[in-house]
């Protein structure tokens, strides 16, 4: 049987399951809710407390777990559910579909309804005063898959402060937040330890993931050109520093630099071991000749409690 992660906060309780739900212990997947009992919200709650972030649903289930997901960004909207409760759910959601990515990109259905969750987060991140902050809580990135749950977040919500707001300009900005690290998986690297760490091998086969990735996706026609190019060009800083074309960030697209700001912002946070609501004065004084410096101030206004 084929397992995929699915995150804890996804499951609501009060809200039946019709997918079996399994823990894993060691290298064994323990089956933990049926679909036919009774979905008892404590057992998650009790999880949370002991630090589960995450459980599993064979890959015969992820149908209906997606419509199960659905109806969860269904109810975003709905403000007699606590915002908390939403947040961790829409940052969870995100945080799935980082790490699932493989198969939200396989075909036109699966990705275009990426996008249409996508769209949802984004329209909470805008339509409530403090999702943002709720949904960056849990403080640094743990892994690769949260750090791409941040910077979908932080993009998604810089868009907004910087009139980026239509769906056909927010639906690539945040597929390719989410996917903007794909390359590095199966480098063989830690993918969350900082690049400033690596020896000269390692960091050359770091420097390669973004065109790694555009291997992975440039084939699949639905996907679109816009992505591909934004994943290509997301380590792109200053004027021409970055990699793996040392372009001028400034020549590129808007959305292009709320990308690589966002993407830097979290990564300079998992380096320093920061807060991303708490770094924005230290990343400000840090980066300021690699960024549009208003670009710098709309990120410090978004994060300002």
């Amino acid at each position: 049987m084929i397992f995929i992660p699915v995150r804890i906060n996804t499951l609501r309780p009060g809200h039946a399951v019709n997918f079996d739900v399994f823990i894993k212990i060691g290298e064994r997947y323990i089956h933990y809710i049926r679909k036919t009992d009774p979905f008892d919200g404590d057992r998650i709650k009790s999880l949370k407390t002991k630090g589960v972030s995450k459980l599993y649903i064979p890959r015969e289930g992820e149908v209906d777990y997606l419509k199960y997901l659905d109806e969860g960004l269904g109810e975003l909207k709905n403000v007699k559910i606590d915002i908390r409760e939403r947040s961790l759910f829409a940052q969870d959601s995100l945080i799935t579909a980082a790490e699932n990515a493989q198969a939200s990109i396989a075909s036109t259905e699966t990705y275009r309804q990426s996008e249409q969750r996508i769209l949802s987060v984004a329209e909470f991140l805008y339509g409530e005063k403090n999702a943002l902050h709720e949904m960056l809580s849990s403080g640094v990135a743990k892994d690769i898959y949260e750090h791409s749950s941040h910077v979908s977040t932080l993009a998604l919500k810089l868009a907004s402060k910087v009139g980026i707001t239509a769906e056909k300009d927010l639906k690539p900005l945040g597929m390719a937040a989410l996917l903007h690290d794909i390359g590095k998986e199966g480098s063989g690297l830690d993918p969350l330890l900082p690049r400033e760490k690596l020896d000269p091998e390692q960091l050359k086969v770091y420097r390669g993931h973004p065109e790694r990735a555009v291997t992975m996706i440039q084939d699949k026609a639905h996907i679109g050109g816009e992505v591909v190019e934004m994943i290509l060009n997301h380590e792109e800083i200053g004027a021409g520093v970055g990699f793996p074309g040392k372009k001028h960030l400034a020549r590129l697209s808007l959305s292009q630099q709320v990308l690589n700001l966002c993407n830097e912002y979290d990564r300079m946070c998992n380096v320093n071991g920061t807060s991303p609501l708490e770094a924005i004065k230290q990343f400000r004084f840090d980066k300021i000749g690699l960024f549009d410096l208003k670009l710098i101030d709309q990120l410090a206004a978004i994060l300002k409690v």
